[in-house]
């Protein structure tokens, strides 16, 4: 029998402007379908048109003090606290290195919206850093 080949959130990797971020513990990345109903005289169904869509997601890192780290905390918190936002590019990758393929998608027009600390005795502080975007690019997929 053949091995079945899922991907696992193990090999996943993502980069602040370039910068690969070492200690993230999660991403999240979801794309959202704007839409409308489309009703017709006649007809008892509702249609569905698609209006645009929404960028958001999340990502969670152990707190660490490392430079990309740091870039990002003091961009993320001078955006919040300024309003003005952040110029930021996030890149995130699912790859699969049993067969050397991966899955990668380009996130800009980021506005992030919560810094989210966790401290608790006798664990590793944690941080969340929410966002919206304007924008996401599919670069490379699993069939490339």
């Amino acid at each position: 029998m053949a091995k079945a080949k899922y991907m696992n959130g193990t090999n996943g990797k993502t980069w602040y402007n370039g910068n690969l971020i070492s200690n993230v513990t999660s991403m999240e990345l979801k794309l959202t379908a704007k839409t409308d109903d489309i009703n017709t005289c006649g007809e008892m169904e509702t249609g569905t048109a698609i209006l645009g869509y929404s960028v958001s997601g999340t990502l969670k890192l152990n707190k660490w003090a490392d430079d990309v780290s740091a870039e990002m905390m003091k961009n993320v918190f001078k955006c919040i606290t300024t309003g003005v936002p952040d110029d930021a590019k996030v890149i995130i990758a699912l790859e699969d290195p049993s067969t050397g393929k991966a899955e990668r998608y380009s996130v800009s027009d980021i506005v992030f919206t919560e810094i989210d600390i966790k401290c608790e005795p006798k664990k590793i502080i944690e941080q969340e850093f929410p966002f919206k975007a304007g924008k996401c690019d599919l670069l490379e997929t699993m069939e490339d």
